[in-house]
């Protein structure tokens, strides 16, 4: 039988993130996990990508994302067509 010599598995905490970004009505915390970032984002009731966000200054966030909401709502609009409600 041949062995396959595998790497540890790494572990991170968001206690300690990489990177801390404050926003008008929340925040977010991101570590790095070798070629992987892992973000936690915090949102305010009333939190509006147009209205509080555009930190890039573009009208909808560039970045890739995969995700999932643990608690409350949130409506996800794609351009102008398609739409996510997470709850």
């Amino acid at each position: 039988m041949q062995t396959v010599d595998t790497p540890r598995p790494q572990t991170k905490n968001f206690s300690d993130p990489d990177e801390t970004l404050t926003l008008t009505k929340g925040s977010a915390a991101t570590v790095r996990i070798g070629e992987l970032v892992v973000g936690r984002l915090v949102l305010e009731p009333g939190y509006r990508y147009s209205e509080h966000g555009p930190t890039a200054g573009t009208a909808s966030c560039q970045f890739h994302h995969i995700g999932y909401a643990v608690s409350g709502v949130l409506l996800t609009i794609f351009g102008y067509f398609a739409m996510l409600l997470a709850q």
